[in-house]
Order: C-alpha cells, then structure tokens, then sequence
C-alpha cells in the first residue's frame, strides 16, 4: 500500500484483541439490507455473509471537510446543512461521525489501489448483533463497538441469484476482499479545537440479491 497516497499520515497498529470472524448469514438490517430473509426470499442456498476483514490493520490522521460551529460552553457543535437546517451535537459525536467518512473515503482509495473495483464502501449503522457470534473463532473485542454512535464502513461485493441458480458473480473472490480489508482503521481527525481518535470498525459484506426481484424494479 502507497503510504503516501492522497497525504494521508498512515502507520500500522497491531491486532490485538480484534477478532477474525468465520462466515455467517446475519441478516444485516441495521445495513439496510431487505427486512426479509437475507437474500429477499424464503428457501433459497444463498445466503448473506458478514464478516471483519483480516487484513493488518493500520492508522491514519484526516482533517474535516465538512464545516461547523464549535460551542465550547457545551462541548458540541451545529452544523447547517445546504437546506438551512442546523443540527447539534456533542464533539464526540460529530469527531466519530468524520472519523467513519474519513475511513470510508480510505477504504474506497484501498479498493482501487487493489484493482477491487467491483466493491464498494459505504457507511452505515453497524452493532455488535450484526456479527454471528456461533460463526466467530473467538467472541468481537466489545470495545471496537463501545461508540458514541453505531457507525461504521461497510464494503460490500454484490452477487445475483434467479431460483436456484447463481446468474452474476464479481469478478472479485469474497475471501481475496476479506484478505484485503483490515478488521477497523484508527482514525485521528485533526480538529482545531483538539484531535479526536477512533477506531472505525470495517464489515465485509457479500450479499445476494434476487435477479427476479431486480428485474421488476
């Protein structure tokens, strides 16, 4: 990896406690998937898998891109939004929300630099529940979920299904994916007021979506 790309401060960290997950099918509804089955439908082989990367994970330090209103009295900021709504919110809060798009953005640059391009990083709601813990070589370090909000980056690879029958496959291996995704990043975010540092949990997601159920959208 190109420890200079894009300006980013990076380092290495070590594993620790963090643990490296086994397939399983949690159905990832707080990742708005369908508030179905896993994969849309009732009886069918495919199902949904959800895991941790396994790559080394690592650190980097960002600055925000975004602007705000500092209230030192409250330890908070407001942001407005292009709408001219505001919002207000703890400092904690908005430095975990920055550190995760910082992570996302990271892990889009990763996801190219590798030649992944057939996966994607978003963030979402991620919680501790999402991960089947029966599937787990060891139980998740409960403080990589110990967060003022539950947000993190998703990467996700997408396959399609018709009946019984698997119609569409990346052209990237799930299990080449995981290895290359680190469990979570650390975050610094270089704040004027002070730096906030995260660590930014990162779920590998290989979801199957019903090509029947595409077609008619």
């Amino acid at each position: 990896m190109d420890n200079n790309r894009r300006g980013v401060t990076r380092r290495r960290v070590l594993l620790g406690s963090v643990p490296v997950l086994l397939p399983t099918t949690g159905c990832l509804g707080s990742l708005d998937a369908d508030d179905s089955d896993d994969t849309g439908g009732g009886d069918t082989q495919f199902e949904d898998v959800a895991v941790l990367g396994t790559a080394e994970p690592y650190s980097i330090a960002a600055t925000p891109e975004r602007e705000y209103e500092y209230l030192e009295d409250d330890e908070a900021v407001r942001i407005e939004y292009d709408d001219s709504s505001e919002r207000t919110m703890s400092f904690d809060e908005w430095g975990r929300r920055r550190a995760t798009a910082a992570a996302a953005d990271e892990m889009r640059s990763l996801l190219s630099d590798e030649g992944l391009a057939d996966a994607g990083a978003s963030m979402g709601v991620i919680e501790r529940d999402d991960i089947d813990e029966s599937r787990t070589s060891r139980d998740p370090d409960p403080s990589l979920f110990d967060r003022e909000v539950d947000i993190g980056v998703t990467v996700a690879i997408d396959y399609q299904y018709g009946g019984e029958e698997l119609v569409r496959e990346p052209e990237t291996d799930f299990d080449t994916l995981v290895e290359s995704i680190p469990p979570y990043i650390e975050v610094t975010m270089l704040f004027e007021e002070r730096n906030y540092t995260a660590d930014v949990p990162i779920l590998c997601w290989k979801h199957y979506a019903d090509r029947t159920e595409l077609d008619d959208v």
